[in-house]
C-alpha cells in the first residue's frame, strides 16, 4: 500500500466497525457463551485499538508540537472516562445498599481500587473468577479492563515522550514493543493456572501484550501516512 503523509487529523471510521464487533462479541459471549465461546476476544481487541489510537495521538502531537502536553492528555482522559466511572460506582453502590445487600462484601475495597485504577491488581487475589461469575456475579467484575487501561493512560504518555526524544528509529521502537508484547504473552501462559486463573487473567503484566501490539502498530503505520480514499476492493 502506498503511504501518503499528511498533517491533517484522522478519524478512521473502520475502528468504529471494529469496536462494534468487539462489543457484540462480548455481549453474545455473556448471554449465550455456547454460541460464541471465543466472544471474550472482544476485550483484547479493544486493548489493541486503545494501544494504537493513544500511541498514534501522542506521536503525532510530539511531531507537530515538539512535546506532549501531559496535563491536557490526562484532563481529556478524566473527562472521557473517569467521571463516567464515578457515576457508575455511585449508582451501582446505591443499588447494592438498597436492594442487593448480599453484594456488600468487600465493597469498600472494590470502590477504592476502581477509583485508583488498580482493581485488576486487587482482583488477582480477592476477585472472583471472570469465567465463573455467572448468576450472582459482582456487577464490578467487568471493570478490571478499565483499570488496566487507566494504568496505561497514566504511564504510557511519559514513556512515549522519553522514547521519542532518543535518537532511535520509529521502526526499531515498534520492534521492541512487539518483543515486550511477546514477553507478556509468554508470561500469561506461564502464570496460567486452570484452578485459579485470576493471576493470569487480571494481571497487568500478563494482559498488556494486546495494548503493546496496538502501540507497536502505531509506530509502523501511523494514521497520517494512510490513504484517505480507499479503493473499493479494500473497503
Amino acid at each position: 500500500m502506498r503511504w501518503i503523509e499528511t498533517n491533517r487529523s484522522r478519524y478512521i471510521t473502520g475502528f468504529d466497525g471494529l469496536r462494534a464487533i468487539a462489543v457484540i462479541s462480548v455481549i453474545i459471549f455473556h448471554l449465550w457463551p455456547t454460541y460464541l465461546p471465543g466472544g471474550w476476544m472482544g476485550v483484547p481487541l479493544f486493548f489493541v485499538l486503545s494501544g494504537y489510537l493513544i500511541t498514534d495521538q501522542l506521536v503525532q502531537e510530539y511531531d507537530h508540537d515538539g512535546h506532549i502536553k501531559l496535563f491536557s492528555f490526562y484532563l481529556r482522559r478524566i473527562k472521557r472516562l473517569y467521571l463516567a466511572l464515578l457515576m457508575i460506582l455511585l449508582a451501582t453502590s446505591t443499588y447494592i445498599a438498597l436492594f442487593a445487600r448480599d453484594l456488600l462484601y468487600n465493597l469498600r475495597a472494590i470502590l477504592a481500587s476502581n477509583m485508583l485504577y488498580v482493581y485488576n491488581i486487587w482482583a488477582t487475589k480477592h476477585g472472583e473468577s471472570y469465567f465463573d461469575s455467572w448468576g450472582g456475579a459482582s456487577p464490578f467484575t467487568h471493570l478490571w479492563s478499565l483499570s488496566l487501561e487507566g494504568q496505561f493512560y497514566l504511564i504510557w504518555p511519559i514513556i512515549v515522550m522519553i522514547l521519542l526524544k532518543q535518537p532511535i528509529r520509529r521502526r526499531h521502537l515498534g520492534v521492541t514493543l512487539i518483543g515486550l508484547a511477546g514477553t507478556s504473552a509468554i508470561l500469561l501462559g506461564v502464570m496460567y493456572d486452570p484452578i485459579n486463573i485470576n493471576r493470569a487473567y487480571y494481571g497487568s503484566d500478563t494482559r498488556v501484550f494486546a495494548i503493546l501490539l496496538g502501540s507497536a502498530l502505531a509506530f509502523f503505520l501511523p494514521s497520517n501516512r494512510m490513504r484517505y480514499n480507499l479503493p473499493k476492493p479494500a473497503k
